[in-house]
């Protein structure tokens, strides 16, 4: 049976509609991959060096972590973000750290290997500070379209955002600590945002050197066997909107577990909730965020998960001495 006119006019307008929003949110997926480098992953609390270079190989222990983030759950080709880290002290000045991230969102694929280096001092008994640099190489790759009837495959930008295009950038940061109790952190990310291989008709970033930016600051209320510890965190990452988040985080028998509010300010905003538990050096969080948004009626919500292990640093120092003795 055929539409009559009314009901096809109907249809077509539908149709439309369904293919605008299809649209938007594949220009959303694009943006959120470029604009949120730094800040797609929330568990920084525990593993800062996700933010800011400043703070790697600040605990004086060696950390291992594996991040993953399952966002707008439920909803076709959602974004799903992975990352492996390490960072831990050299010596005691120096800090080290690697890191490799990979994010598939919509039809593009993002993959960012990382090193961060930073030095680290004392101003006292009770303050500590370091200085850290990151250095990245990242490259952003549209998957095959071979079967995608509406993107011409021949067209040139196409062809060179399937082969891949790599940028370098650099970050810089400062984190401090007092007492162990009171922390903060300043970092400048994308500094350099410089093309490797450059698209065709693209053009460089025009963003200031101090156009990005984020600040941490929290501290530790010791309450007996309870640990408080509220953070404020606020940053502009490249083009996306200001960022707050404010959280608080209650911890119980020195981590043994813990539990957490978080409030994230953008627009409408999103409110979430962390569990964790540390035994043995190992540690165990998950978290989950609810977005005040009305996207938020088309998906279930952001799910994140964090595999941290801990080891203490080798007191064994090289004898140079024993090396030539007899």
């Amino acid at each position: 049976m055929f539409l009559n006119f009314p009901n096809y006019k109907i249809f077509n307008i539908l149709k439309m509609k369904k293919l605008t929003i299809i649209l938007s949110l594949v220009a959303a997926f694009a943006a959120t991959a470029y604009a949120q480098d730094e800040a797609i992953l929330s568990h920084y609390l525990f593993n800062p060096t996700l933010i800011n270079p400043g703070a790697t190989g600040f605990s004086e222990n060696h950390n291992v972590f594996a991040h993953f983030r399952n966002g707008w759950t439920g909803f076709p080709d959602a974004p799903k973000t992975y990352a492996i880290s390490y960072n831990g002290p050299m010596n005691n000045n120096l800090g080290l750290g690697a890191m490799v991230f990979s994010e598939n969102i919509a039809q593009l694929n993002r993959i960012r290997g990382q090193l961060s280096y930073s030095f680290r001092y004392k101003l006292g008994d009770d303050f500590k500070m370091g200085i850290g640099l990151s250095t990245q190489i990242q490259q952003t790759r549209l998957l095959s379209q071979t079967n995608n009837t509406l993107l011409n495959v021949n067209d040139l930008v196409v062809q060179r955002m399937m082969d891949g295009v790599k940028t370098f950038d650099a970050s810089i940061g400062v984190f401090g600590s007092l007492s162990d109790k009171f922390y903060f952190g300043v970092s400048l990310p994308g500094l350099v945002s410089a093309r490797l291989s450059k698209v065709a008709g693209s053009k460089a970033d025009s963003n200031t050197v101090f156009s990005t930016f984020q600040i941490i600051a929290g501290y530790k209320y010791v309450l007996g066997d309870i640990t408080l510890e509220p953070v404020l965190m606020v940053g502009q990452v490249r083009t996306a909107p200001f960022q707050a988040d404010l959280s608080l985080r209650a911890s119980f028998l020195n981590e043994v577990f813990m539990a957490g509010l978080v409030y994230k300010a953008y627009d409408k905003g999103a409110v979430g909730v962390l569990l964790g538990t540390k035994f043995n050096g190992f540690r165990l969080i998950y978290s989950y965020d609810y977005s005040l948004q009305k996207f938020q009626e088309y998906n279930s919500g952001g799910h994140e998960f964090t595999v941290g292990y801990e080891f203490s640093r080798s007191d064994k120092k090289f004898d140079r001495q024993k090396k030539y003795r007899n």
